[in-house]
């Protein structure tokens, strides 16, 4: 979560298109340098190239222009907590496509995580969600990437074998943190407890 408010400070001075151009070539510095050290590798079976092609173009591609265009308006701290909300999106995707069982304790989790979402993003004003004023026009960017994130860990169980980590429920008060003090972003007390029932609610949703 940091490099979203490294990507914040980037937007500055270059536009989204740029800072997803300039991650990519990073990483496949990064990864060129780490096979030639390794000195393995070896390219998928054909039959596979479709597939991986779409678990780049959803992880590479599409993600980070998503968060790198929403952060133009979305604050810092409040995209790191509604990044946090992809494990929720991953059990509805299960239930919705894998015919997966929700039972009462993930349901419970997904109301709270979805409930503390909009705290954060009205900062308590509630009201502004019947009126269709959720948020900034970055949040809702944010929130397809999160969505879009569990369409990708869901695809790539099979190829990658992803896992999710317990920095899961630290990585956002690091963000924030960061946030107040490169960004000068406030830290808001409603953003904390919004936050809190976030990261409460994807924890029922894990167990």
């Amino acid at each position: 979560m940091i490099l979203v408010s490294a990507t914040k400070v980037a937007l500055q001075d270059v536009s989204p298109v740029t800072v997803v151009w300039l991650r990519f070539s990073m990483g496949l510095v990064i990864l060129g340098f780490a096979v030639a050290m390794r000195k393995q590798f070896s390219l998928p079976d054909r039959n596979e190239w479709a597939y991986f092609a779409l678990l780049g173009f959803l992880r590479i591609t599409f993600h980070q222009w998503l968060q790198s265009n929403g952060l133009q308006t979305s604050e810092s701290g409040t995209t790191a907590w509604i990044a946090s909300t992809t494990p929720v999106f991953m059990a509805l995707l299960g239930w919705t496509v894998l015919d997966e069982r929700l039972g009462w304790l993930k349901i419970t989790g997904i109301v709270l995580a979805f409930g503390g979402v909009l705290l954060v993003v009205s900062k308590g004003d509630l009201a502004s969600v019947s009126i269709g004023r959720l948020g900034a026009p970055g949040d809702k960017l944010i929130l397809v990437s999160a969505v879009n994130w569990a369409v990708f860990s869901v695809l790539s169980r099979r190829g990658l074998k992803s896992q999710t980590g317990a920095f899961l429920y630290i990585e956002p008060l690091i963000a924030v943190v960061v946030a107040f003090f490169v960004l000068g972003e406030p830290v808001m007390f409603i953003s904390l407890i919004g936050g809190g029932i976030i990261l409460f609610g994807v924890w029922l949703v894990n167990r």
